[in-house]
């Protein structure tokens, strides 16, 4: 016989009902980078040194991949300063976790740009502490930032008396004579942080735009490839952009100097 479509056909009389519109989806609750932050704090503020990131993504109430990815990340940096922290410290000095977190704070306020805003804490624990050389680094860092030479002379000299090895410190000294004029001076300061440090990409960077702003192109430039190099190891964005263009498109006029916002020591 003949086949009939199962379907029946639309009719006037019989108007097909429109579908019911499905609910958006619930959303999930998302996790912003403050959240982890403040996850990360509590965790060494309950754990010190001992913090792992199963603590930080029980704060969180999240363990999804990507949030673990970022909390480990974010407790690894965290966990660098406190080890920073407690460089020059007696052993009694290093168990002490309220000193170290009130450290570990005050380097966060001087990366979130708040530079003077940072220093009385430094001032606080340097009273406390008076032979930590990374306190002395951080507040020259944030005197240097907020342009007051003389007090940012004073703390990375004694930084450097306390720690003699530290090429970081170097970088930002040399950072400081070029603010001062000083470029021979820059470029002996930034010479000794490539030898002590030679990972630190920001030195090779700043002293080839030195080198670049004094004549001197063909060096230069090898330091700023040399610096590419690095920063692309260490997978930083910014810098790798900001290098590459300087090695393709050079500026007309003379190249500034790199601040870094990222002060936090590099380790081998």
């Amino acid at each position: 016989g003949d086949s009939t479509d199962p379907t029946p056909a639309p009719s006037l009389s019989t108007p097909t009902p429109e579908a019911e519109p499905e609910p958006p989806p619930t959303p999930e609750p998302t996790v912003t980078e403050g959240d982890i932050e403040e996850a990360v704090d509590q965790a060494i503020e309950e754990k010190g040194t001992e913090a792992t990131v199963d603590d930080v993504v029980a704060v969180l109430e999240d363990d999804s991949d990507s949030i673990r990815e970022s909390a480990e990340e974010m407790l690894a940096e965290s966990l660098a300063v406190l080890e920073a922290a407690s460089d020059g410290e007696s052993e009694d000095d290093e168990s002490d976790p309220d000193v170290l977190f009130r450290f570990m704070s005050a380097v966060n306020t001087l990366y979130a740009g708040q530079n003077e805003e940072s220093i009385p804490a430094f001032d606080l624990i340097i009273r406390i502490h008076p032979e930590m050389p990374r306190a002395y680094y951080y507040r020259g860092v944030a005197f240097l930032r907020s342009e007051q030479y003389d007090l940012a002379r004073e703390d990375l000299e004694k930084s450097l008396e306390l720690d003699p090895e530290s090429g970081d410190t170097y970088l930002q000294r040399g950072l400081l004579h070029h603010d001062e004029g000083d470029e021979q001076a820059a470029l002996d300061d930034f010479n000794t942080a490539i030898r002590l440090a030679p990972w630190l990409a920001d030195a090779y960077r700043n002293r080839g735009a030195l080198l670049i702003n004094n004549g001197q192109t063909a060096p230069g430039r090898a330091d700023l490839e040399r610096a590419l190099e690095i920063y692309l190891f260490e997978r930083s964005e910014e810098r790798i952009e900001e290098v590459r263009g300087l090695l393709d498109n050079p500026p007309a006029g003379p190249i500034e100097m790199f601040k870094a916002t990222d002060i936090l020591p590099r380790l081998p």
